[in-house]
């Protein structure tokens, strides 16, 4: 028995150590720009809620998504390593958009056919909606 409790304080210990101290090696950096914008209908009119996502097609490959508020605006965030961080990576990227639920409580999510890009600084994007 006395062997046992020496070998899970011995582990405990390991664990201990390891989360304090680190695996020794720094995590990856990756870098994200903010991006802001609006998603219209074909109309001008702006989309009023659901989600939209970008899907990076370079690179580190991260998606990024948000929310679309009311008025059609949005603002993206990335995971990052189980990070939740502002913007989305650098590069082209194609754009699901999801539309609020209807009266059946589904949504048929919308791949647009454009790729929009995502560069270093301040990205504002104007996102029309090819409809359904």
């Amino acid at each position: 028995m006395r062997r046992w409790q020496l070998i899970h304080e011995l582990a405990l210990g390991t664990l201990i150590a390891t989360v304090v101290i680190g695996c020794g090696r720094p995590a990856p950096k990756t870098e994200t720009f903010p991006v802001v914008g609006k998603v219209l209908l074909p109309n001008g009119e702006p989309l009023a809620g659901g989600a939209i996502e970008f899907h990076c097609q370079e690179g580190a490959r991260l998606n990024a998504f948000g929310e679309i508020a009311a008025d059609g605006t949005f603002s993206l965030n990335t995971v990052v390593e189980g990070t939740r961080v502002a913007g989305a990576v650098a590069g082209e990227h194609r754009v699901t958009i999801v539309p609020p639920m209807d009266e059946s409580q589904s949504a048929v999510p919308i791949l647009l056919r454009d790729t929009y890009p995502v560069t270093r600084g301040q990205n504002d994007l104007s996102i029309v909606v090819e409809g359904p």
